[in-house]
């Protein structure tokens, strides 16, 4: 079930970092749709933050906060805090990677939009290391190797809809 203020929240850090979804393919703009969703849902209980207020500095600050909550992890286990930084991470690189997206005109070289697409949700959606460095026809295969194991990410179809921009 959507909570409607992680949701409106999501809006509005979206506006702020990338302006809009709604010129990314449905794919690409649900990964960045839910890795903005899944960042927030992890540092509210944290860092109060409310829609309309600056949600943008409070997530900038959202780290060292939580660091204030939390113990380093023993036994392998991912902290709180270590999954705050890997969606920050996250959050860091769809904004580089939606820029040089957009730097690419879709209809004059619509084959390199596709590519460069591929490879982003290769490494977004899918968490496949170096692909850059792989093959599509590997990658792919990949893809599906991953897709069978859940890797604890739940992803929610049609979030960039319901956050409309």
């Amino acid at each position: 079930m959507l909570n409607n203020k992680v949701t409106e929240i999501c809006r509005e850090l979206i506006k702020k970092e990338l302006t809009t979804l709604k010129d990314l393919p449905v794919e690409l703009a649900d990964t960045i749709a839910n890795i903005y969703y899944t960042f927030v849902v992890l540092i509210l209980p944290y860092v109060n933050i409310e829609p309309g207020g600056n949600s943008l500095k409070s997530i900038k600050e959202a780290l060292s906060a939580a660091e204030l909550y939390f113990e380093d992890g023993t036994d392998n286990v991912r902290t709180p805090v270590e999954e705050i930084a890997a969606s920050m991470a996250g959050i860091t690189a769809v904004t580089q990677f939606v820029t040089i997206l957009r730097d690419i005109d879709k209809n004059t070289d619509p084959l390199q939009y596709r590519s460069a697409t591929e490879l982003i949700l290769d490494y977004l959606k899918y968490g496949i290391e170096d692909a850059d460095k792989k093959l599509l026809f590997l990658r792919l295969f990949e893809r599906l190797t991953k897709k069978s194991k859940s890797h604890g990410k739940e992803i929610i179809k049609g979030l960039s809809e319901v956050i409309g921009i």
